[in-house]
Formats: structure tokens, C-alpha cells, sequence
């Protein structure tokens, strides 16, 4: 698997400007969690060129990054691929919900098959993914250290 090292650039004063608003502080002081928002997302992504292949969000929250990285992929590709394309780990159950809705609902206004989206939803834990143990050298889950019983398909 080729790697690749993407440039970005963000300065700590441009990252608050995304992040300051309506009730955002509050919950990065109770959760933790910082949810990215749409520019923030563009701006990270603006130096990828290539969008093909797959896709892993390790915190992925309510999926902007992946929602951007699937409607980059569909300029090149067929929605029913794209989706089955996309990973993600989720660690707050509620947040965790409303990320495999999200896709759920990109997917269907995409038209893409019921195969495609059982596929996708496969392909998202709720978890911690700093237990996630990775992947062997076929691409195969080897799962999470706290023995939960979930294993990413083949990436």
C-alpha cells in the first residue's frame, strides 16, 4: 500500500475561528470532542488531489470528513463503490448513531443498493479506537484490545 504524506497547513488562530461557536466550547470541555466543521474540512482537504480508494475516519464523529471525501470520490467514481470505500470508529454512542445515519442518508439520496449500504455500515464501530489493534498484511481487522467482537472487512 503506497502512503501518502498530505501537506496541510492549519494555524492554531484559523482553527478557532471554525470551532468558536454556539455551544461547541461546552462540549469540547465535557466530551472532549471537537467536532470539524465544513470549512475546516475543505481547508484540510484542499492540497488532495486524488480521492480514490479508501478511507478511514478514526474519530469520526458525525462524518463531515468522510461525507467531503465521498462527494470528491463521486466525481470519479459510482456512488454504490464510494460508500463501500469509507471506514470509521466512533467512540460516544449517540454520536456514533447519528454518523452511521448520516451516511445511511448520503447513500440513499445517492441511490446507491441496499448491498452497497449494508456494506458501509460494516465498515463503522462504536469504539475506542485507540484499543483498535490494527490490520494484518491482507488488510484484515485484528480487531480491538478490550476483546469487543467487531472486525473492520478487508481494506
Amino acid at each position: 500500500m503506497e502512503s501518502y504524506e498530505a501537506p496541510i497547513y492549519v494555524n492554531m488562530i484559523e482553527m478557532e475561528e471554525y470551532t468558536d461557536f454556539d455551544g461547541e466550547k461546552e462540549r469540547q470541555d465535557e466530551l472532549g470532542a471537537f467536532f470539524t466543521p465544513e470549512p475546516l474540512v475543505k481547508k484540510m482537504y484542499e492540497n488532495i488531489t486524488d480521492f480514490s480508494g479508501d478511507f478511514f475516519d478514526p474519530c469520526a464523529g458525525e462524518g463531515n470528513l468522510l461525507v467531503y471525501a465521498l462527494n470528491k470520490k463521486i466525481e470519479n467514481e459510482e456512488a454504490d463503490k464510494a460508500i463501500t470505500e469509507i471506514y470509521g470508529c466512533e467512540l460516544d454512542k449517540d454520536v456514533y448513531s447519528n454518523l452511521v445515519k448520516k451516511m445511511s442518508d448520503w447513500a440513499e439520496i445517492h441511490k446507491c443498493k441496499k448491498s452497497s449500504i449494508d456494506t458501509m455500515k460494516k465498515h463503522f464501530v462504536n469504539g475506542d479506537f485507540l484499543l483498535f489493534r490494527g490490520f494484518d498484511d491482507n488488510g484484515n481487522s485484528l480487531g480491538f484490545t478490550n476483546n469487543k467482537n467487531f472486525h473492520f472487512g478487508k481494506i
